[in-house]
């Protein structure tokens, strides 16, 4: 796997947090260990992870998986590039699964938000292709978050 965030000390330096998002702290959760607490108001607050040197990931690996703890709605997206353009790829358990413009959204299940831990593994290259079938991933650049919770885990795999 290729590690994006893993929640140890340290590994915060590629989180960024938008005006509206109050803050990213790493806290030592009873359950999980390190993990990153991203604590704002909603979907008013978004969280871009870049690397740890803020760059963007550069990898076109098909299979990217999170650990998160949301007790509210969420919206996770994978910021891509490809061979047709720029895509985002938007997870949550509230959307309707579809697309608008260069948006892909793909609906995850409820417990994805019952404040526990959960890992999500998705491959991107195929969800993509449920909107735009001829399109094929070149590199990922980031994901956001909107909404508050708990990210621990975050990495690429092929």
């Amino acid at each position: 796997p290729n590690i994006i965030f893993n929640g140890e000390p340290g590994a915060s330096a590629g989180w960024i947090s938008t005006p509206n998002a109050s803050a990213i702290i790493q806290y030592e959760d009873p359950e999980h260990g390190n993990v990153a607490v991203l604590s704002g108001n909603g979907f008013a607050s978004d969280y871009i992870l870049y690397t740890d040197s803020q760059k963007y990931w550069n990898v076109s690996h098909p299979y990217v998986s999170w650990e998160m703890n949301y007790a509210e709605d969420y919206l996770f997206f994978i910021y891509v590039n490809t061979d047709k353009g720029d895509y985002y790829l938007g997870y949550s358990p509230v959307t309707n699964p579809g697309k608008f413009e260069n948006y892909v959204y793909i609906k995850l299940e409820e417990n994805t938000k019952g404040g526990s831990w959960v890992k999500v593994t998705r491959d991107i290259q195929a969800d993509l292709n449920t909107q735009f079938p001829d399109a094929k991933i070149n590199n990922i650049y980031y994901a956001i978050i909107y909404g508050s919770g708990k990210v621990d885990n975050v990495e690429t795999n092929k």
